[in-house]
């Protein structure tokens, strides 16, 4: 497809900015691999457009679709703006992760890499089209997550073998309680980390 390769450590390495500024590109659609530098950011005439594992902008960082199960929000893609930010840049488009995929925490990620590849074609269809619209994110609507430690993953996995699927719209999403993250979802249990090991 006359597509150039250009193999680097990091994105951010001064290799990797040459290329893409002798390219003269209008846009960069990001996949992942790291944290990108304003000087990335800058070059693309357009931008670069990320595709985001969870809702924005209430989950921002590492897991999100994850987290927001375990917070009993539906999840879903969203493709934004990358800007000097942890996933706070403007929102252009967003995609449910179809919710019978998440069976277990491995078929849910599975289904949202699917779902952000598809995401990111439809938002480039859409903005060559003219019809991509974007929305800016407020810092106090979301917050930063990070890797999700086994132990919950055990319990989001067990919670998932028990049927109970999360029930809430990302819109209609503002962090609860502890008290209130366990109610939404159905039925509601109690989970003995120990037994769930032991029942596979």
């Amino acid at each position: 497809i006359g597509a150039k390769e250009v193999v680097v450590k990091s994105l951010n390495d001064p290799p990797a900015i040459a290329a893409l500024r002798a390219a003269n590109v209008d846009l960069v659609v990001y996949a992942g691999g790291g944290i990108l530098r304003s000087e990335i950011i800058g070059l693309p005439r357009l931008g670069v457009l990320n595709g985001h594992g969870g809702p924005l902008p209430q989950f921002r960082g590492m897991n999100v679709a994850e987290w927001a199960v375990l917070y009993g929000v539906k999840p879903s893609v969203s493709v934004h703006w990358i800007d000097v930010g942890v996933d706070t840049g403007p929102i252009a488009y967003q995609k449910p992760i179809p919710s019978e995929s998440w069976t277990d925490v491995d078929h849910g990620r599975g289904a949202g890499a699917k779902t952000a590849v598809e995401a990111l074609l439809e938002a480039v269809a859409r903005l060559d089209r003219d019809d991509l619209h974007s929305v800016s994110q407020r810092p106090e609507n979301g917050r930063l997550f990070h890797v999700m430690a086994s132990p919950l993953v055990e319990v989001l996995n067990h919670w998932l073998s028990q049927g109970r699927k999360p029930q809430i719209e990302p819109t209609d999403f503002a962090f609860p309680s502890l008290a209130e993250t366990f109610c939404n979802f159905s039925p509601p249990a109690t989970v003995d980390l120990a037994a769930a090991r032991e029942s596979g």
